[in-house]
């Protein structure tokens, strides 16, 4: 092949590979990206909050869940789209090694509690010093978590055993950035908490962003996505520090 001919084909796959590059980001149909843990007791109903997102029905007979379920939503936060990898793990204290394995590169968590549960509330202090440590935080740091706390199961008002009061108290003492009680039943709150996260996440770590981009109306109902994945565990990973969630 002479020296011209090679500059043709040449020309002719880099033109190919920038044309397949450019449809690829057309395709992506979100600006920015963050990974979000679910954390909390078996049976506080941190799957239900996830199907009602996907809209999907409410399960009367729900299963605990084994290993971790994986979906995606996008959330319009002030004209920027902002997906959230919403990682729903395993409550069971067999699992919790095997959590502490999600925390890592995450950027936020949804800790979930039933307000007809005390015991499930007692639990918050737990899984709030396991996000302090695997996410770098001091003990004594008095920064906010990146952490909506959320009461779930709201509609149960005659078996509520934890007050809104108590709800609110637990989310100023672990100092996390918004607390809301949810019903996957009715729906209440659960799309607003899950934004309110997004926004915060692309406030603190993408504020640039929401800058450059031109001010629309605020999202008012949710539009179903979009991706679900299933992981099974295999082995419980080799631990490399002290964590309370082996404990």
């Amino acid at each position: 092949m002479n020296k011209a001919k090679r500059r043709r084909k040449i020309r002719k796959c880099q033109k190919t590979w920038s044309y397949s590059h450019v449809m690829w980001r057309e395709k992506k149909d979100y600006d920015i990206s963050y990974k979000v843990v679910l954390l909390g007791e078996t049976f506080v109903g941190k799957t239900a909050l996830l199907n009602y997102l996907q809209g999907e029905p409410l399960d009367k007979q729900p299963m605990p869940t084994i290993g971790f379920d994986f979906i995606t939503h996008t959330f319009d936060v002030e004209g920027a789209k902002v997906r959230l990898e919403l990682w729903d793990t395993a409550g069971q204290e067999r699992f919790r090694s095997l959590t502490r394995s999600y925390y890592k590169e995450s950027h936020g968590a949804v800790l979930v509690y039933d307000v007809t549960d005390v015991q499930s509330l007692a639990a918050v202090q737990f899984w709030c010093d396991c996000i302090r440590l695997e996410l770098g935080y001091d003990a004594s740091s008095t920064a906010t978590l990146p952490v909506v706390l959320l009461g779930n199961k709201a509609d149960l008002q005659t078996q509520r055993k934890v007050s809104t009061n108590r709800g609110e108290e637990e989310a100023a003492m672990q100092q996390v950035m918004e607390f809301f009680e949810t019903s996957a039943v009715t729906g209440d709150n659960v799309y607003l908490a899950f934004k309110i996260l997004a926004k915060h996440l692309t406030e603190t770590l993408h504020p640039k962003l929401l800058k450059m981009l031109p001010k629309v109306e605020e999202e008012v109902e949710p539009s179903w996505t979009e991706t679900s994945f299933k992981l099974e565990p295999e082995e419980t990973p080799t631990e490399e520090r002290k964590c309370p969630c082996t404990s």
